[in-house]
């Protein structure tokens, strides 16, 4: 009973803070200088602080000095919005602290997240058996999916790095692509020249005609054709490549196919977004 009050507190605490800023400013009136004349003046770290002063201390910060991503008007980048499952699902995991990387040391988190991932390749459409695994974000997948091509293109690589590599491979992408593709090149050692700006068309979407041209070109010259990348919701403009299309041409020409669906791939488990059928029909290509 005293968990089930706990938890209601919180339920009461969201609900109160949702009205606050649904009727308060989306976007504060502040300087860097400000905040960091507050800091200084109350942190410095010298003497231990109550845990309660400070905790009211931040949530006031954060209340005054942060644009409100969930407030009912804003319209900018695609955050998501704070729900009461997602602020008790962190309360949980910081409350045990599950450690995923041995079955043995969190049995109960480990299952949960293999029947969630279960379940979740089948709302894509994907074989069973298939594997996956969750991410921190879109950045850390799109490393993930670029490492993973180039290990199934170059075996050697594992244990040779990038010495091993018979030619410079080359990734394709579009303009409206996630700008971290642009860290990943630097991270992996490819670089920059790695990757290949597609043209789009009329509507944003990737021009299949000119990846063509673009991958014949590159072979042409010696390079190595390594994975496309077709984003399923664009970050600007929320734009969905013609994804069976180039499932299509990637496995004809033999190309790592990777989409991006960092948060338009969450409509395959839309109910109003899009028919099933149409929802899963670029990724079972994948």
């Amino acid at each position: 009973m005293e968990r089930l009050a706990a938890f209601d507190e919180v339920r009461k605490a969201a609900a109160e803070l949702e009205s606050l800023i649904a009727n308060g400013p989306m976007v504060p009136s502040v300087t860097p200088e400000e905040i960091r004349t507050y800091l200084q003046s109350r942190y410095d770290f010298t003497q231990p602080l109550e845990l309660d002063n400070v905790i009211t201390d931040v949530e006031q910060m954060l209340r005054k000095w942060q644009v409100h991503v969930t407030h009912p008007r804003y319209f900018g980048l695609f955050n998501p919005s704070v729900t009461i499952a997602s602020i008790v699902g962190d309360l949980l995991t910081a409350l045990y602290n599950p450690q995923l990387a041995s079955w043995r040391t969190s049995p109960a988190a480990n299952e949960i997240e293999r029947h969630t991932l279960t379940w979740l390749t089948r709302m894509f459409g994907l074989p069973d058996g298939a594997a996956a695994n969750f991410t921190s974000g879109g950045e850390e997948a799109n490393l993930s999916a670029v490492v993973v091509a180039l290990a199934h293109a170059f075996p050697r690589i594992s244990d040779g790095g990038l010495r091993q590599l018979p030619a410079s491979p080359v990734i394709y992408l579009t303009g409206g692509a996630h700008h971290g593709f642009l860290k990943i090149a630097r991270i992996t050692g490819l670089g920059q020249r790695a990757l290949r700006t597609v043209a789009m068309d009329e509507d944003l979407k990737m021009d299949l005609a000119d990846l063509a041209r673009k991958v014949a070109e590159d072979r042409k010259s010696g390079l190595a054709p390594l994975m496309v990348v077709g984003t399923a919701g664009t970050t600007a403009a929320g734009v969905i490549d013609p994804l069976p299309e180039l499932a299509r041409f990637c496995r004809g020409e033999d190309l790592w196919f990777h989409a991006d669906g960092a948060w338009g791939g969450a409509a395959v488990i839309s109910p109003t977004a899009l028919s099933r059928r149409h929802r899963r029909r670029g990724f079972h290509h994948l």
